[in-house]
């Protein structure tokens, strides 16, 4: 059986070897990540002595930010995308945007503070039997487009989006999300679009999409983005 031989700097600064059987159909991150637990075995003190230095943001040590209200930094996730999101003690958050292949890479760097930013479980659909590759997120960009809107939080602790139609705030359908879409399924206009309770909240979770966003004084949104999936992170150690 044919093997994958990898050799990267383990945690402990020396190379290690892995591999495994091409059998097994293992992805090469998960091949890397097998390495590093190597080392992480021969040396998890130091190991993690160096992981706490070597978190950064921008190139740069996350003591250097401090958000426009005052924050200093208290965690650095990256996406599947490898998009950096540096939050901070009064639960602002500024992203640094990888160079995405769908965008050439035009806008990548430090993007503008967000006010805030929530985390939601993707493999949780919307509706049952309806729309599931439609995460809450997407769904709060496409309505944002639509018109005014705003989040708020339901009796039982589920997230929904609220969108003032004619003078009068209502809670907003995949029908307002995606209205081309629901042309062959009339049924789904009405639904509302909603994250279940358990599904979404401010901290971040491997595999969890990020959306943040900025409000205006009367609550309601004025920028949003939804980025991809969280596949790891660490805190920031404050060394003010």
């Amino acid at each position: 059986m044919l093997d994958i031989t990898v050799r990267i700097p383990d945690p402990a600064g020396k190379l290690v070897t892995g591999h495994v059987g091409l059998g097994d159909i293992v992805k090469i991150k998960e091949v890397v990540k097998i390495v590093e637990d190597q080392g992480r075995k021969k040396n998890p003190e130091k190991a993690k002595n160096i992981s706490e230095q070597s978190v950064t943001f921008a190139g740069r040590d996350p003591n250097e930010f401090t958000s426009p209200k005052g924050g200093k930094a208290t965690m650095v996730i990256v996406t599947d995308q490898g998009s950096r999101y540096l939050i901070t003690s009064d639960g602002m958050v500024l992203r640094h945007k990888s160079a995405h292949a769908n965008t050439g890479g035009e806008d990548a760097g430090l993007q503008a503070w967000s006010d805030k930013i929530e985390f939601y479980d993707r493999s949780k659909p919307l509706v049952a039997g309806a729309m599931q590759n439609l995460s809450f997120p997407d769904a709060v960009t496409y309505l944002f487009d639509k018109g005014r809107i705003a989040l708020t939080k339901s009796q039982d602790g589920g997230r929904v989006v609220l969108i003032l139609d004619g003078g009068q705030w209502r809670p907003a359908t995949i029908g307002d999300a995606m209205p081309k879409a629901v042309q062959s399924k009339p049924e789904w206009a009405k639904i509302v679009i909603k994250a279940v309770p358990g599904s979404w909240g401010a901290t971040p979770k491997l595999g969890w999409q990020p959306l943040d966003y900025n409000q205006r004084p009367d609550g309601t949104l004025n920028r949003v983005h939804n980025g991809s999936p969280v596949s790891h992170g660490a805190k920031v150690e404050n060394r003010a």
